[in-house]
């Protein structure tokens, strides 16, 4: 009964992420214990309480980034779409096109990418984002980064992060089929 319960929840994530999770499926058959740990993640993943939708969904994106090129980032960008992140704001983001971004996503935007590459510039762009947010802000956006890059993380050491894809952005045209292009 409860692997049953566990897979329609599975199956009502994959609607709303656009996405398979046969990872998490693959974690609860080989052990329910970690499954149920792994669902605790989700608490602190989707905290938010001061910082705007924006600044989360661009450290999210950056940090997923660092991490994966494919199914994961694309979650990132299908979430930040639900909640009505633009799309041109995501593709600048995406591209690390600064600026093109408001001064406060391009600072939280290089934030997360200073934290995620470990370049030394974590610090001065962290006072950055204390004098524009202030300190709650910057507790958000660095949960944000660490729980971002704990799914891809588990994907990939269960096997499941194979390979990259094209990252989508909703406004954009249907990819040709691979079928009809060869004979363009």
């Amino acid at each position: 009964m409860i692997r049953w319960l566990i897979g329609r929840h599975l199956n009502a994530l994959e609607r709303q992420l656009g996405s398979s999770v046969d990872y998490l499926r693959h974690l609860a058959r080989v052990s329910l214990s970690a499954y149920w740990r792994f669902v605790l993640v989700g608490l602190p993943a989707a905290y938010r309480r001061k910082a705007s939708l924006t600044l989360i969904h661009t450290a999210r994106l950056v940090a997923t980034r660092g991490e994966d090129c494919g199914s994961c980032l694309q979650i990132a960008v299908h979430l930040a779409m639900q909640d009505g992140v633009s799309p041109e704001l995501l593709q600048a983001v995406l591209e690390n096109r600064t600026a093109e971004m408001p001064k406060v996503v391009m600072i939280a935007s290089e934030f997360a990418r200073s934290v995620v590459e470990h370049d030394g510039s974590d610090l001065y762009w962290r006072k950055q984002l204390l004098s524009e947010c202030g300190e709650v802000v910057v507790a958000e956006l660095s949960l944000a980064i660490a729980m971002a890059r704990v799914f891809p993380t588990l994907k990939r050491g269960l096997g499941y992060a194979t390979h990259c894809s094209r990252i989508r952005l909703e406004h954009e045209p249907s990819e040709i089929p691979a079928s009809l292009s060869r004979s363009l």
